[in-house]
C-alpha cells in the first residue's frame, strides 16, 4: 500500500466524536466511551479494516467500548474490552443516559452534552467538563437536552438543544458558557436547535425547527441579535459546516430549500442558497473539512451523480467523489484529530 499523509476515520454507530491528545472519544447510547473504529479510508482511496475484532457483529453483541490511538502505520486498536480498562478509561461511573455532543476547547478540555441528569456530588445536568481526571458541572447545568456543542477560539462554549434555562438564566434552546457563568443570546430561539457552526467573522449559525409552521430554518447571531436566513427546508437539518471562505453548508434529510432542489446538502454564500453538485440523495448526517479545506460528508446515502459513494464522499469543488469503495453502513460522525487525520 502506498504511504499516505491523511486517513479517514469513519464512525458507524456512535452519535458524536471528540478528540483529546493521542486518542479519539465517542458518545454512544448510554455513556461517554472511547471511540469504536470499524474502518479507515486512506487518502489513496484504499480501505483498511483496522482490526477484525472491530466488526459490527461484536458491537451488536454488546461490546460497546473500543479505544483507538494513531501511529505511523495508521490507527491502531487498543484492547477490545466489554468493560473499562485503566489503559483508556475515564475514571468514575460515566453517564447513565445518552451523550449526544462533544467539543474540545483550545486548551484541550473536553465538554460532553446530552440528555443526562447524574445524581451525586457535584450533580451533572445535561452538560459536564472533563479536566483530565474528573467530570465537573458547568454551574447548575442545563434544564433539558443538549444536541450540539461548539467551542469558540476564545474558549467560550456555545450550546444548542431543547431547554429553557442554563444555570438559572432563561436562554431558550441556545446558551453561552464563558468559563464561569451562563448567559443568553438575546431571548434565544423558539424551537429545538440541532446544529451550530461558527463563521470566520465570529457570527454563529444555528439550525433547527426554529419558527413553528415555517419549516426547518437557520438563524444567524451577529453578537447582538438573531436574524433568520431566507429559505425553508422541506426536511430536517442535521449538521452545519462553514468553510474558510465563510460559505455555510447545511446537511440533513431534505430535498429542497423553498423551490430549489438541493438533495441532502445545500450551500449559503451569504446571499443565496445553491445546490452542491447533484447533492447526496438520502441524508447527510455529518460534515467536516480536511486540512486542505475540502468538504467531506458522511451519512446515509449511496450515490452522487453517476458514481457509487456508499455513505462517505468528498467534494472536489465540482463534483462528489468516492473515497475508495466507501463503507458498509451509514456514517454518523466525522472528525479530525490533532495530526490532521479525519
Amino acid at each position: 500500500m502506498r504511504e499516505v499523509s491523511h486517513k479517514v476515520v469513519v464512525l458507524f454507530v456512535l452519535l458524536t466524536l471528540g478528540n483529546m491528545p493521542g486518542n479519539l472519544w465517542g458518545g454512544a447510547d448510554d455513556r461517554l466511551v472511547p471511540l469504536r473504529l470499524s474502518h479507515t479510508i486512506a487518502a489513496d482511496e484504499s480501505r483498511n479494516q483496522a482490526n477484525p475484532a472491530l466488526s459490527r457483529s461484536r458491537f451488536a453483541a454488546g461490546e460497546r467500548r473500543q479505544g483507538i490511538k494513531d501511529s505511523s502505520s495508521g490507527p491502531q486498536a487498543l484492547p477490545a474490552d466489554a468493560n473499562w480498562s485503566d489503559v483508556f478509561r475515564f475514571p468514575g461511573p460515566g453517564f447513565t443516559r445518552p451523550v449526544t455532543a462533544l467539543a474540545a476547547d483550545a486548551s484541550g478540555q473536553l465538554y460532553a452534552g446530552g440528555d443526562f441528569f447524574e445524581a451525586g456530588s457535584p450533580r451533572l445536568n445535561g452538560i459536564a467538563k472533563w479536566n483530565g481526571s474528573s467530570w465537573s458541572p458547568l454551574g447548575t447545568g442545563i434544564s433539558g437536552a443538549v444536541f450540539t456543542l461548539v467551542a469558540r477560539p476564545d474558549g467560550a462554549l456555545l450550546v444548542g438543544g431543547s431547554f429553557t434555562d442554563a444555570g438559572g438564566v432563561t436562554v431558550n434552546n441556545v446558551a453561552l458558557w464563558n468559563g464561569s457563568s451562563w448567559s443568553a443570546l438575546a431571548t434565544g430561539l423558539n424551537g429545538l436547535v440541532s446544529a451550530l457552526a461558527i463563521h470566520p467573522n465570529g457570527s454563529l449559525f444555528a439550525a433547527g425547527w426554529l419558527w413553528e409552521g415555517e419549516g426547518n430554518r437557520i438563524a444567524r447571531w451577529d453578537g447582538s441579535a438573531w436574524s433568520l436566513l431566507p429559505g425553508a427546508f422541506d426536511g430536517y437539518i442535521m449538521t452545519l459546516g462553514v468553510d474558510s471562505a465563510g460559505n455555510l453548508y447545511a446537511g440533513g434529510a431534505f430535498s429542497a430549500v423553498d423551490s430549489l432542489t438541493v438533495s441532502g446538502i445545500a450551500k449559503w454564500n451569504g446571499t443565496n442558497w445553491s445546490p452542491v453538485g447533484t447533492g447526496l440523495p438520502g441524508s447527510v448526517r455529518t460534515l467536516a473539512f480536511d486540512p486542505a479545506g475540502s468538504l467531506v460528508a458522511g451519512g446515509d446515502f449511496f450515490a452522487g451523480g453517476v458514481i457509487s459513494l456508499n455513505f462517505v464522499s468528498k467534494w472536489n469543488g465540482t463534483s462528489w467523489t468516492a473515497l475508495g469503495d466507501g463503507v458498509p453502513a451509514p456514517v454518523s460522525t466525522l472528525a479530525f484529530d490533532s495530526q490532521g487525520n479525519l
